[in-house]
C-alpha cells in the first residue's frame, strides 16, 4: 500500500473559496488525495463543478458534517495509510506538507497523529491533522459520532495527548482563513456551523464523550499504537 493521505473536506454555498483551498493543495500536495462532500440542496452545486475539475467529489444528502466524513473515510480505507479532515477555508501553504507530516509520524516509531501550523490555534489544536490509518480504524470512525459539526479536532488533542501519540510540526502551515481569524466575512455556512446553539450542543457532546466514552477510546488507540509499528 502506497504511503498516501485522503483528506476529506466538506463543502456548502463556498464554490470560489473552496476552490482557493483546492488550488493550495494541488499546489503543495506529495501524496494526498482530497475528497470533497457537497449536499444535493446546495443553491451554489452547479458552481461547484466548474470549480472541482480536477478532484474527486461526491453529491450527498444532506447530512451532519459528521456522519458524512464518517461514511466516506470507510469507503476507500484500504487504499490510504493515512486519513485527514479540512475545511474549504484553509490554505496549504507548505510545499509537500503531507510528506513532512507522514515523515513525523514514522520518526515517532508508531501509528500516531501529526498536525502543522493553522496560524490562528498553533500547537494548542490540531486542525487538519493527519491520522494513522490503524488509530481511525481502532475507533471507527474520523469524525467522534457524538459531535455534529464542531470539536472534532479537540477530540483528537485529547486522544493524542492522553496516548503520547500526538506531533506537531509548526514549519509545516496550513492556515486556516477562519472569520476568528478576520481572514474571512461571516456567512451563511459559517454562521450556522459557529452559531451559539451549535457550539453548546457539540461542547456538550464534548464533555459527554469525555466523561463516559473517551476512556475506551483511549484504550482502543493505545493498543493499536503499541501493535505495530508505521
Amino acid at each position: 500500500m502506497k504511503e498516501r493521505i485522503l483528506v476529506i473536506c466538506p463543502s456548502r454555498g463556498r464554490p470560489q473559496q473552496c476552490k482557493a483551498m483546492v488550488d493550495s493543495f494541488l499546489k503543495n500536495s506529495n501524496c494526498s488525495t482530497i475528497k470533497i462532500l457537497l449536499d444535493n440542496d446546495d443553491e451554489c452545486l452547479n458552481e461547484y463543478f466548474d470549480v472541482l475539475k480536477n478532484v474527486s467529489f461526491s453529491i450527498n444528502i444532506r447530512n451532519t458534517t459528521t456522519n458524512l466524513i464518517n461514511d466516506h473515510w470507510k469507503y476507500t480505507a484500504d487504499c490510504y495509510k493515512y486519513f485527514s479532515v479540512t475545511n474549504d477555508d484553509f490554505i496549504y501553504q507548505t510545499k509537500d506538507w503531507d510528506k513532512k507530516l507522514i515523515n513525523r509520524i514514522k520518526e515517532s516509531g508508531k501509528f500516531s497523529i501529526a498536525y502543522g501550523n493553522d496560524l490562528l490555534a498553533g500547537m494548542a489544536i490540531p486542525t487538519t491533522s493527519v491520522i494513522s490509518r490503524e488509530i481511525v480504524e481502532a475507533l471507527g470512525y474520523l469524525q467522534m459520532p457524538l459531535l455534529t459539526h464542531l470539536f472534532g479536532d479537540n477530540v483528537w488533542n485529547y486522544i493524542g495527548r492522553a496516548c503520547d501519540c500526538i506531533y506537531y510540526v509548526p514549519e509545516v502551515i496550513i492556515e486556516h482563513r477562519h472569520v476568528f481569524a478576520r481572514k474571512a466575512q461571516a456567512d451563511e455556512t459559517h454562521n450556522f456551523t459557529n452559531s451559539e446553539e451549535m457550539y453548546r450542543k457539540d461542547e456538550q457532546a464534548f464533555i459527554k464523550w469525555i466523561k463516559e466514552n473517551s476512556k475506551a477510546d483511549i484504550k482502543k488507540v493505545k493498543e493499536a499504537t503499541i501493535r505495530g509499528l508505521v
